[in-house]
Protein backbone atom coordinates (compact mmCIF):
# COMPACT_ATOMS: atom_id res chain seq x y z
CA UNK A 1 0.00 0.00 0.00
CA UNK A 2 1.49 3.63 -1.03
CA UNK A 3 1.84 5.78 1.76
CA UNK A 4 -0.62 9.32 1.67
CA UNK A 5 2.03 12.19 2.28
CA UNK A 6 2.28 15.81 2.79
CA UNK A 7 4.16 18.63 1.64
CA UNK A 8 4.52 21.53 3.74
CA UNK A 9 6.50 24.72 2.59
CA UNK A 10 8.21 26.08 5.58
CA UNK A 11 10.96 28.98 5.88
CA UNK A 12 14.18 26.51 4.87
CA UNK A 13 11.75 25.12 1.69
CA UNK A 14 9.39 22.32 1.36
CA UNK A 15 9.29 19.22 3.67
CA UNK A 16 7.39 15.77 3.18
CA UNK A 17 5.10 14.20 6.13
CA UNK A 18 4.50 11.02 6.08
CA UNK A 19 0.91 9.75 7.46
CA UNK A 20 1.88 9.19 11.26
CA UNK A 21 3.74 13.09 11.45
CA UNK A 22 6.93 11.57 10.44
CA UNK A 23 9.33 14.10 8.77
CA UNK A 24 10.65 12.54 5.66
CA UNK A 25 14.09 13.12 4.23
CA UNK A 26 15.54 16.61 3.81
CA UNK A 27 13.61 19.29 2.87
CA UNK A 28 13.60 20.60 -0.39
CA UNK A 29 15.64 23.74 -0.38
CA UNK A 30 13.66 26.54 -2.08
CA UNK A 31 11.90 29.42 -2.10
CA UNK A 32 8.82 28.72 -3.98
CA UNK A 33 6.20 31.45 -3.96
CA UNK A 34 3.67 28.38 -5.15
CA UNK A 35 3.43 24.54 -5.61
CA UNK A 36 1.72 22.33 -6.96
CA UNK A 37 1.50 18.39 -7.33
CA UNK A 38 0.04 16.71 -10.85
CA UNK A 39 1.22 13.69 -13.09
CA UNK A 40 3.55 15.93 -14.95
CA UNK A 41 5.76 13.15 -17.19
CA UNK A 42 5.19 10.48 -18.66
CA UNK A 43 8.68 9.04 -17.69
CA UNK A 44 7.98 8.93 -13.95
CA UNK A 45 5.60 7.18 -12.01
CA UNK A 46 3.33 8.66 -9.37
CA UNK A 47 3.04 12.44 -8.93
CA UNK A 48 5.59 15.31 -9.39
CA UNK A 49 5.97 18.59 -7.19
CA UNK A 50 6.24 22.12 -9.41
CA UNK A 51 7.11 24.61 -7.66
CA UNK A 52 7.67 28.61 -9.04
CA UNK A 53 9.74 31.30 -8.35
CA UNK A 54 9.20 34.72 -10.25
CA UNK A 55 9.07 33.35 -13.85
CA UNK A 56 10.80 30.05 -13.96
CA UNK A 57 9.13 26.81 -12.72
CA UNK A 58 10.72 24.00 -11.27
CA UNK A 59 9.47 20.02 -11.51
CA UNK A 60 11.32 16.78 -8.88
CA UNK A 61 10.02 14.10 -8.07
CA UNK A 62 10.32 12.04 -4.88
CA UNK A 63 12.37 9.19 -4.62
CA UNK A 64 10.31 7.21 -1.94
CA UNK A 65 13.70 4.90 -1.08
CA UNK A 66 16.34 7.76 -1.23
CA UNK A 67 13.49 9.74 0.77
CA UNK A 68 14.91 12.98 -1.20
CA UNK A 69 13.30 15.06 -4.18
CA UNK A 70 15.09 14.65 -7.76
CA UNK A 71 15.43 16.95 -10.32
CA UNK A 72 13.62 16.84 -13.74
CA UNK A 73 13.96 19.81 -15.35
CA UNK A 74 13.04 23.30 -15.18
CA UNK A 75 11.64 26.34 -17.66
CA UNK A 76 13.20 29.95 -17.61
CA UNK A 77 10.36 32.37 -18.82
CA UNK A 78 13.04 34.74 -18.69
CA UNK A 79 10.43 37.92 -18.69
CA UNK A 80 12.42 41.06 -18.35
CA UNK A 81 11.56 42.72 -14.40
CA UNK A 82 10.75 41.49 -11.13
CA UNK A 83 8.06 38.60 -11.02
CA UNK A 84 6.33 37.25 -7.75
CA UNK A 85 4.11 34.16 -8.44
CA UNK A 86 0.43 34.53 -6.90
CA UNK A 87 -1.22 30.94 -8.64
CA UNK A 88 -0.05 27.71 -9.84
CA UNK A 89 -2.79 24.10 -10.36
CA UNK A 90 -2.25 21.36 -12.03
CA UNK A 91 -4.19 19.99 -14.60
CA UNK A 92 -4.33 17.95 -18.31
CA UNK A 93 -5.26 21.00 -20.24
CA UNK A 94 -3.58 19.93 -23.57
CA UNK A 95 -5.32 16.51 -23.87
CA UNK A 96 -1.94 14.36 -23.82
CA UNK A 97 -2.84 12.93 -20.62
CA UNK A 98 -0.32 14.13 -18.51
CA UNK A 99 -1.19 17.09 -16.64
CA UNK A 100 -0.02 20.97 -17.36
CA UNK A 101 0.42 24.03 -15.08
CA UNK A 102 -1.24 27.47 -15.02
CA UNK A 103 0.61 30.10 -13.60
CA UNK A 104 -0.45 33.56 -12.63
CA UNK A 105 2.39 35.94 -11.95
CA UNK A 106 2.91 39.73 -11.46
CA UNK A 107 5.57 42.17 -11.48
CA UNK A 108 6.95 45.49 -12.07
CA UNK A 109 7.94 44.63 -15.46
CA UNK A 110 10.74 46.24 -17.36
CA UNK A 111 10.18 50.14 -16.87
CA UNK A 112 8.70 49.11 -13.40
CA UNK A 113 5.24 49.82 -14.73
CA UNK A 114 2.33 50.89 -12.89
CA UNK A 115 0.24 49.27 -13.07
CA UNK A 116 2.01 45.89 -12.62
CA UNK A 117 1.81 43.79 -15.19
CA UNK A 118 0.39 40.55 -14.90
CA UNK A 119 0.90 37.24 -16.87
CA UNK A 120 -1.05 33.80 -16.82
CA UNK A 121 0.71 31.19 -18.28
CA UNK A 122 -0.18 27.92 -19.45
CA UNK A 123 2.43 25.51 -19.84
CA UNK A 124 3.12 21.74 -21.10
CA UNK A 125 6.11 20.16 -19.55
CA UNK A 126 5.82 17.26 -22.60
CA UNK A 127 6.05 19.09 -25.76
CA UNK A 128 7.70 22.55 -23.60
CA UNK A 129 5.55 24.43 -24.79
CA UNK A 130 3.04 27.32 -23.72
CA UNK A 131 -0.10 26.82 -25.69
CA UNK A 132 -1.82 30.32 -23.81
CA UNK A 133 0.02 33.22 -22.77
CA UNK A 134 -1.74 36.86 -21.76
CA UNK A 135 -0.59 40.01 -20.10
CA UNK A 136 -2.85 42.74 -18.63
CA UNK A 137 -2.31 46.00 -16.71
CA UNK A 138 -4.19 45.89 -13.35
CA UNK A 139 -3.73 47.13 -10.09
CA UNK A 140 -2.32 44.18 -7.35
CA UNK A 141 -4.65 41.80 -6.34
CA UNK A 142 -4.74 38.01 -5.24
CA UNK A 143 -6.48 35.87 -7.46
CA UNK A 144 -6.41 32.12 -6.99
CA UNK A 145 -6.78 29.86 -10.75
CA UNK A 146 -9.01 27.56 -11.24
CA UNK A 147 -8.29 24.52 -13.75
CA UNK A 148 -10.05 21.33 -15.23
CA UNK A 149 -12.75 20.15 -17.37
CA UNK A 150 -15.84 22.60 -17.82
CA UNK A 151 -18.90 21.11 -19.53
CA UNK A 152 -16.03 18.54 -21.49
CA UNK A 153 -13.85 21.32 -22.72
CA UNK A 154 -10.52 21.76 -20.75
CA UNK A 155 -10.41 25.45 -19.18
CA UNK A 156 -8.96 27.62 -17.28
CA UNK A 157 -11.02 30.03 -14.54
CA UNK A 158 -8.94 33.36 -13.78
CA UNK A 159 -10.47 36.59 -11.47
CA UNK A 160 -9.47 39.88 -12.31
CA UNK A 161 -9.33 40.71 -8.62
CA UNK A 162 -11.45 43.57 -8.72
CA UNK A 163 -15.08 44.84 -10.86
CA UNK A 164 -16.37 48.15 -11.27
CA UNK A 165 -19.16 48.75 -13.67
CA UNK A 166 -18.25 51.72 -14.75
CA UNK A 167 -14.60 51.45 -16.50
CA UNK A 168 -16.16 48.44 -18.43
CA UNK A 169 -13.86 45.78 -16.52
CA UNK A 170 -15.17 42.56 -16.65
CA UNK A 171 -14.86 40.00 -13.50
CA UNK A 172 -13.76 37.25 -14.92
CA UNK A 173 -12.13 35.25 -18.08
CA UNK A 174 -13.26 31.59 -19.01
CA UNK A 175 -9.69 30.11 -21.40
CA UNK A 176 -9.55 27.06 -23.38
CA UNK A 177 -6.15 26.75 -23.98
CA UNK A 178 -5.82 23.05 -26.44
CA UNK A 179 -5.71 23.59 -29.83
CA UNK A 180 -7.16 27.21 -31.08
CA UNK A 181 -7.69 28.97 -27.79
CA UNK A 182 -10.61 30.46 -27.17
CA UNK A 183 -11.30 33.02 -24.20
CA UNK A 184 -15.18 33.74 -22.86
CA UNK A 185 -15.01 36.89 -21.10
CA UNK A 186 -17.64 36.37 -18.32
CA UNK A 187 -20.84 38.20 -18.48
CA UNK A 188 -21.49 41.48 -16.17
CA UNK A 189 -25.12 41.50 -16.19
CA UNK A 190 -26.26 42.41 -12.08
CA UNK A 191 -22.63 42.53 -10.96
CA UNK A 192 -22.07 45.01 -8.15
CA UNK A 193 -18.72 46.94 -7.73
CA UNK A 194 -16.57 44.67 -5.84
CA UNK A 195 -12.55 44.69 -4.70
CA UNK A 196 -12.46 41.36 -3.88
CA UNK A 197 -12.72 38.77 -6.70
CA UNK A 198 -10.26 36.19 -5.73
CA UNK A 199 -10.52 32.83 -6.08
CA UNK A 200 -13.00 31.05 -8.60
CA UNK A 201 -13.78 26.76 -8.83
CA UNK A 202 -15.60 24.51 -10.77
CA UNK A 203 -19.03 23.36 -9.67
CA UNK A 204 -21.18 19.93 -10.66
CA UNK A 205 -24.82 21.69 -11.06
CA UNK A 206 -25.94 20.31 -14.23
CA UNK A 207 -26.92 16.70 -14.22
CA UNK A 208 -27.45 16.37 -17.90
CA UNK A 209 -23.62 17.82 -18.48
CA UNK A 210 -20.57 15.30 -17.23
CA UNK A 211 -18.54 16.86 -14.77
CA UNK A 212 -18.13 20.23 -14.09
CA UNK A 213 -20.25 22.72 -15.65
CA UNK A 214 -20.38 26.16 -13.83
CA UNK A 215 -17.79 28.48 -12.91
CA UNK A 216 -18.58 29.65 -9.26
CA UNK A 217 -16.68 33.30 -7.93
CA UNK A 218 -17.48 34.51 -4.34
CA UNK A 219 -17.18 38.42 -4.03
CA UNK A 220 -17.53 40.29 -0.75
CA UNK A 221 -20.52 41.53 -2.04
CA UNK A 222 -22.67 38.85 -3.48
CA UNK A 223 -21.84 35.59 -5.21
CA UNK A 224 -21.23 34.85 -9.22
CA UNK A 225 -21.88 31.97 -11.38
CA UNK A 226 -21.09 31.32 -15.10
CA UNK A 227 -21.80 28.65 -17.15
CA UNK A 228 -18.76 27.21 -19.77
CA UNK A 229 -19.11 30.01 -22.43
CA UNK A 230 -19.44 33.18 -19.40
CA UNK A 231 -23.34 33.29 -19.72
CA UNK A 232 -24.64 33.88 -16.25
CA UNK A 233 -26.21 31.41 -14.67
CA UNK A 234 -30.57 31.61 -13.87
CA UNK A 235 -31.20 32.85 -10.10
CA UNK A 236 -27.19 34.40 -10.11
CA UNK A 237 -25.35 36.66 -8.96
CA UNK A 238 -27.13 36.51 -5.65
CA UNK A 239 -28.55 39.42 -3.49
CA UNK A 240 -26.13 41.36 -1.95
CA UNK A 241 -25.18 39.71 1.27
CA UNK A 242 -26.86 41.62 4.21
CA UNK A 243 -24.48 44.45 5.51
CA UNK A 244 -21.51 43.70 3.11
CA UNK A 245 -18.88 46.12 2.52
CA UNK A 246 -16.70 47.06 -0.75
CA UNK A 247 -13.35 46.13 -0.07
CA UNK A 248 -14.04 43.51 2.69
CA UNK A 249 -11.62 40.58 2.89
CA UNK A 250 -13.07 37.16 2.05
CA UNK A 251 -11.77 33.53 2.45
CA UNK A 252 -11.15 30.91 -0.68
CA UNK A 253 -14.23 28.82 -1.61
CA UNK A 254 -15.03 25.75 -0.82
CA UNK A 255 -17.76 23.69 -2.59
CA UNK A 256 -19.54 20.67 -0.67
CA UNK A 257 -22.97 19.26 0.00
CA UNK A 258 -24.13 20.76 2.68
CA UNK A 259 -27.66 19.97 2.78
CA UNK A 260 -27.86 17.02 1.53
CA UNK A 261 -29.78 17.51 -1.21
CA UNK A 262 -27.32 15.84 -3.93
CA UNK A 263 -25.32 19.03 -5.20
CA UNK A 264 -22.68 21.13 -3.77
CA UNK A 265 -23.19 23.76 -1.99
CA UNK A 266 -20.70 27.19 -1.87
CA UNK A 267 -19.24 27.59 1.54
CA UNK A 268 -17.15 31.22 2.58
CA UNK A 269 -16.43 33.61 5.41
CA UNK A 270 -16.88 37.49 4.62
CA UNK A 271 -16.90 40.20 6.89
CA UNK A 272 -20.69 41.60 6.94
CA UNK A 273 -21.54 44.92 9.14
CA UNK A 274 -18.42 44.63 11.14
CA UNK A 275 -18.20 40.76 11.99
CA UNK A 276 -16.77 37.79 9.82
CA UNK A 277 -19.38 35.57 9.18
CA UNK A 278 -19.84 32.16 7.13
CA UNK A 279 -22.04 32.17 4.16
CA UNK A 280 -23.28 29.09 1.59
CA UNK A 281 -25.79 29.00 -1.00
CA UNK A 282 -27.07 25.98 -2.89
CA UNK A 283 -26.99 25.67 -6.62
CA UNK A 284 -30.06 27.49 -7.53
CA UNK A 285 -28.22 30.94 -5.50
CA UNK A 286 -30.75 30.24 -2.28
CA UNK A 287 -28.66 31.21 1.15
CA UNK A 288 -28.55 27.87 3.26
CA UNK A 289 -31.23 29.53 6.07
CA UNK A 290 -32.38 25.61 7.07
CA UNK A 291 -28.89 25.17 8.29
CA UNK A 292 -28.88 28.81 10.02
CA UNK A 293 -26.29 30.58 7.36
CA UNK A 294 -25.17 33.27 7.64
CA UNK A 295 -23.40 32.54 11.00
CA UNK A 296 -21.91 35.02 12.37
CA UNK A 297 -18.17 34.31 14.53
CA UNK A 298 -17.52 36.12 17.48
CA UNK A 299 -16.24 39.86 17.23
CA UNK A 300 -12.99 40.29 16.21
CA UNK A 301 -12.66 36.55 15.03
CA UNK A 302 -12.30 35.61 11.27
CA UNK A 303 -11.89 32.73 9.30
CA UNK A 304 -10.34 33.49 5.96
CA UNK A 305 -7.63 30.41 5.52
CA UNK A 306 -10.37 28.33 3.65
CA UNK A 307 -12.63 25.56 5.09
CA UNK A 308 -12.43 21.71 4.15
CA UNK A 309 -15.71 19.72 3.59
CA UNK A 310 -15.88 15.87 4.24
CA UNK A 311 -17.30 13.33 6.13
CA UNK A 312 -14.82 13.11 8.28
CA UNK A 313 -16.22 10.24 11.19
CA UNK A 314 -17.71 8.19 8.35
CA UNK A 315 -21.33 8.50 9.99
CA UNK A 316 -22.91 9.99 6.72
CA UNK A 317 -23.06 13.60 8.04
CA UNK A 318 -21.05 16.15 6.51
CA UNK A 319 -18.43 17.96 8.72
CA UNK A 320 -16.47 21.47 7.52
CA UNK A 321 -12.90 22.19 9.20
CA UNK A 322 -11.45 25.64 9.56
CA UNK A 323 -9.03 27.64 11.69
CA UNK A 324 -10.02 30.89 12.97
CA UNK A 325 -7.73 33.31 13.95
CA UNK A 326 -8.25 32.95 18.07
CA UNK A 327 -6.29 30.22 17.54
CA UNK A 328 -9.20 27.52 17.28
CA UNK A 329 -9.38 24.42 14.53
CA UNK A 330 -13.07 23.43 14.03
CA UNK A 331 -14.97 20.91 13.38
CA UNK A 332 -18.95 21.49 12.63
CA UNK A 333 -21.08 18.70 12.00
CA UNK A 334 -24.42 19.06 9.89
CA UNK A 335 -27.52 16.94 10.75
CA UNK A 336 -27.45 15.86 14.27
CA UNK A 337 -25.10 19.25 16.20
CA UNK A 338 -26.68 22.44 16.47
CA UNK A 339 -25.28 25.54 14.43
CA UNK A 340 -22.76 28.13 16.03
CA UNK A 341 -19.31 28.97 17.00
CA UNK A 342 -18.51 25.14 17.86
CA UNK A 343 -14.78 24.89 18.39
CA UNK A 344 -13.20 21.38 17.32
CA UNK A 345 -13.35 20.13 21.17
CA UNK A 346 -16.99 19.69 20.94
CA UNK A 347 -16.91 17.50 18.19
CA UNK A 348 -14.53 13.98 19.42
CA UNK A 349 -11.62 15.40 20.08
CA UNK A 350 -9.38 17.80 22.56
CA UNK A 351 -6.86 20.03 22.36
CA UNK A 352 -4.23 17.58 22.76
CA UNK A 353 -5.63 15.73 19.37
CA UNK A 354 -5.97 12.53 21.38
CA UNK A 355 -9.07 10.87 19.79
CA UNK A 356 -10.82 11.03 23.02
CA UNK A 357 -14.54 11.83 23.25
CA UNK A 358 -15.80 14.72 24.53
Amino acid sequence: MVQPLCLVRYSEGIKVISSDGTILGSPLTCSPDVFTVGDMDEEESGLELCFAHADILYLYYWDSVEEEFVDITYKDFNYLGFWDGSSLVSADLTGDSTEDVAYCIEGGGAGGSVPAPRILIVYDWESDTAPYTMKWAAVHYDSDLAAGELAGTKMVGYSFGSYADDEADIPALLVEPAGVTKEFPCEEEGIADAGNLRCGVFADWDEGVSGADAFVLPSEVQCLAWNDEGEMLLDWPTDAYLGSELNSSISPTALGDLDDYGYSDVLFCTELSGDYSLLAYNSDGDILDNLDFPITLPEGVSALGGFSIADIDRDGNIEIVFGTTDGLLHCWEFGTCSTGYAPWVQFQHDYGRTGVLE
